[in-house]
């Protein structure tokens, strides 16, 4: 009735991550905790720089905007940020 459940399962995180709310994603490596950095509130981002081992991920287009070109992902430990 719903579709594929996997479809729904992703819109419904990218619904989730465009509201600034964050979603727990069962990776490989285990559970991960992600959230879009441009609709993080204040608070929600230290609880996310408190997180033991948290990073942030950006995009190379969005690194690029930032003034550090590279050629993939940039990748920055949340600690100290």
């Amino acid at each position: 009735m719903l579709g594929n459940q996997s479809v729904v399962a992703v819109q419904r995180a990218v619904s989730e991550l465009r509201a600034g709310r964050p979603v727990l994603l069962d990776w490989s490596g285990g559970p991960v905790l992600v959230a879009a950095a441009d609709t993080l509130s204040p608070r929600l981002f230290t609880s996310f720089r408190a997180m033991p081992g948290a990073t942030l991920v950006l995009t190379a287009e969005r690194s690029a905007a930032l003034g550090a070109a590279s050629e993939g992902a940039v990748v920055l430990p949340l600690a100290g940020l």
